[in-house]
C-alpha cells in the first residue's frame, strides 16, 4: 500500500466512522425522546422513518467511498507520483461524509422538533383534564353545599356522599334524606351552559362557548341509585325516591327540562311529595341506622370508588361527566 492510498484509506474510514456515528446517535436520541413523548403509532413511524433515513445516508456514504477509493487507485496506477489527485479524492468523500453528517444531524433536528411538539400536546391535554376534573370536583362540592345549606332549614337528617358497595360495583349518593315517610337521594348537578338530551338517552350533551361535551343522564343515574339503595335496604314496605337538583346556571331543551329541580325551588317540591305518615317509623330508622353506618365507612371507600369510576370513564369515547 502506497502512502496515497494510507491517506485516502484513513479519510474513507473516518468518514464512514463519522456518519456511522452520526447515524447510531441519531436512533439512541430518537428512541429516548419517543420514550419519554409516548408509545404512540406516529412517534413509533417517525422513529423507523427517521433510523431508514439515517442507515441509506450511511450505506451510501459507504458506496460512494469505495468508488471513490477505487478511482483514487486507479488513477495512482496511471498517473504514478501525482499526490494531487490522491488528495482532491480523499478531500473529496471527507466532504461527503461531513455532509452525511450534516444530514443526519438535520433529520434529529427535523425528528427532536416533532417528538417534542408531541411531548408537548400530550402534556397540554393531561394537564387540561386534570384542571377540569379538579374544577368539576370542587364546582360540584359547591353545588351540594349549597344544596345541603337549602335543606338545613327542614330539620330533616342529612346525609352526604355515601358510597355504597351493590354487588361489584360502588355507587356515591350525593345527598340522603330521612323524610317522615321514607328516604330520599338526591343526585346534584352544578353544570353550566345549555343541555340537550332525551328522558331516557344515557348520554346528554353541553353546550359551552369552548366546545360540548357529553354528560351522563343524571335521571338514569339518579334511578340506578335508587335501586342501589332499594336492594341495600331490602324492604319492600319503605318508600325510597330520588330527585335531581340543579345547582348550577344550566339552561335544559324542552324535553328534559322537567327533569331537573332548580335549588330555589328545591324546598317546595319536597314538601309537596314527603306525605306525613304515621306507620313504618321504626323501619325507617332501622334503614337510617344502617346508612348512618356507611357514612362512617364512605371515606375509606373513596379511593376504590374513584378508581372504579376512572375505569369506567375511560372505556367510554369523549369526556363525560364524573359519576
Amino acid at each position: 500500500m502506497s502512502p496515497y492510498d494510507s491517506v485516502i484509506f484513513s479519510q474513507l474510514t473516518f468518514g464512514q466512522v463519522l456518519a456511522a456515528m452520526v447515524a447510531a446517535t441519531a436512533v439512541v436520541v430518537a428512541l429516548v425522546l419517543c420514550r419519554r413523548a409516548g408509545p404512540s403509532l406516529s412517534n413509533v413511524i417517525s422513529v423507523v422513518a427517521f433510523g431508514a433515513a439515517a442507515s441509506s445516508l450511511t450505506w451510501l456514504s459507504g458506496l460512494i467511498g469505495d468508488a471513490f477509493q477505487t478511482g483514487a487507485t486507479w488513477a495512482s496506477d496511471v498517473v504514478p507520483g501525482d499526490p494531487g489527485l490522491l488528495s482532491a479524492t480523499a478531500a473529496l468523500y471527507l466532504l461527503f461524509g461531513l455532509v452525511t453528517a450534516v444530514g443526519a444531524i438535520a433529520l434529529v433536528a427535523l425528528l427532536v422538533q416533532k417528538l417534542v411538539r408531541s411531548h408537548t400536546r400530550r402534556r397540554r391535554a393531561v394537564l387540561a383534564d386534570a384542571f377540569r376534573r379538579h374544577r368539576a370536583q370542587h364546582v360540584g362540592a359547591a353545588g351540594e353545599a349549597l344544596v345541603a345549606c337549602e335543606l338545613a332549614g327542614l330539620g330533616w337528617p342529612m346525609l352526604r356522599n355515601v358510597i355504597l358497595n351493590d354487588g361489584g360495583r360502588t355507587v356515591e349518593i350525593d345527598i340522603l334524606l330521612r323524610v317522615s315517610d321514607g328516604i330520599v337521594a338526591l343526585e346534584v348537578k352544578s353544570w353550566g351552559g345549555f343541555i340537550a338530551g332525551t328522558e331516557v338517552a344515557t348520554y346528554w350533551t353541553q353546550y359551552l362557548s369552548g366546545g360540548q361535551s357529553k354528560l351522563l343522564n343524571p335521571a338514569v343515574q339518579n334511578l340506578a341509585h335508587v335501586r342501589a339503595l332499594e336492594r341495600f335496604v331490602a324492604d319492600p314496605a319503605l318508600r325510597i325516591r330520588g330527585f335531581v337538583v340543579s345547582a348550577g346556571r344550566a339552561r335544559f331543551v324542552d324535553d328534559i327540562a322537567h327533569i331537573p329541580v332548580p335549588i330555589a325551588a328545591l324546598r317546595d317540591v319536597l314538601s309537596q311529595h314527603v306525605q306525613v305518615a304515621l306507620l313504618h317509623q321504626a323501619r325507617i330508622d332501622a334503614a337510617w341506622r344502617r346508612l348512618v353506618d356507611e357514612a362512617r365507612e364512605s371515606g375509606a371507600r373513596r379511593a376504590a370508588h374513584g378508581a372504579y369510576v376512572a375505569g369506567r370513564q375511560s372505556d367510554r369515547r369523549g369526556p363525560v361527566a364524573a359519576e
